[in-house]
């Protein structure tokens, strides 16, 4: 049986491409906003991450970074892309940098908006494992509604919820989720469950763009250090806004993206 995850792809061929993926409850329709401002200059290739949108994959083996991956490159090699840009947010970023690593002749540069490279030792991969199993029976047990109520209680997302008509329609959007495909979601693709990438970050030489939030202190934080490590990242803080970037400042992240695209071309 062949797997595929679901996609997105509009745009002319002749225009280079710029893959975006999602964070963890979202889908390809997380991007509508950024999508339609970036494709004057790029072809959009928009992917539903396994356990999201449409992407509900039967094999749980299919939801790890690595199937993820080569799933991708799949749909590369499927719409004949030689090599693209890339940007990832939160969990779609430490995707995004999983394949850049992992497959660097097919991207050409990564943009992480509040991403980071994972954890850097066993010890925080194991308490955060433990967290996500938590998450999981709550995901179990509770109405995904009420699932989402407490995911977005979160310090992470308070700047996100004063944007009221904004969060109102990605907490609806958020219904249309699937309780198992998250669950395989958080134990193979979870922070917990990947690994560690902070070692390899000197090593990248392709173009990297770290926009992170003003109001998000943990993820500025992780940005600077990625900086440090990585010689060929440039830090980007969002005024007036947190962790939810691609939602609270829409424009700022298009706008960071065209320059950041337009001095690598």
């Amino acid at each position: 049986m062949t797997v595929s995850l679901n996609y997105f792809l509009s745009g002319y061929k002749e225009l280079p491409t710029l893959i975006l993926l999602h964070g963890f409850l979202g889908s390809v329709h997380d991007w509508q906003k950024i999508a339609e401002r970036l494709s004057g200059t790029h072809r959009i290739l928009a992917v539903d991450l396994p356990g999201h949108g449409q992407s509900l994959l039967s094999n749980e083996n299919d939801y790890t970074f690595e199937r993820t991956a080569k799933l991708i490159i799949e749909i590369l090699d499927r719409e004949k892309i030689v090599a693209a840009d890339i940007t990832g947010y939160s969990m779609g970023g430490r995707l995004a940098l999983f394949l850049a690593l992992r497959f660097s002749t097919r991207i050409r540069s990564i943009t992480l908006i509040s991403a980071s490279p994972g954890l850097k030792t066993d010890q925080e991969r194991h308490l955060r494992r433990a967290q996500d199993t938590q998450l999981r029976a709550r995901l179990a047990i509770d109405p995904l509604e009420t699932f989402i109520d407490f995911w977005y209680s979160q310090k992470l997302f308070a700047s996100l919820i004063e944007h009221e008509e904004v969060f109102k329609a990605i907490r609806q959007s958020r219904l249309n989720n699937n309780a198992q495909g998250l669950m395989n979601s958080l134990k193979h693709a979870g922070t917990g469950a990947q690994p560690s990438l902070w070692p390899e970050l000197p090593t990248i030489q392709m173009p990297v763009l770290l926009p992170v939030g003003e109001y998000d202190p943990k993820f500025i934080a992780i940005a600077e250090e990625m900086a440090s490590l990585c010689p060929s990242a440039q830090l980007r803080i969002i005024q007036s806004a947190g962790h939810a970037l691609p939602f609270e400042k829409p424009l700022a992240i298009c706008e960071s993206i065209e320059q950041f695209l337009d001095a690598r071309h």
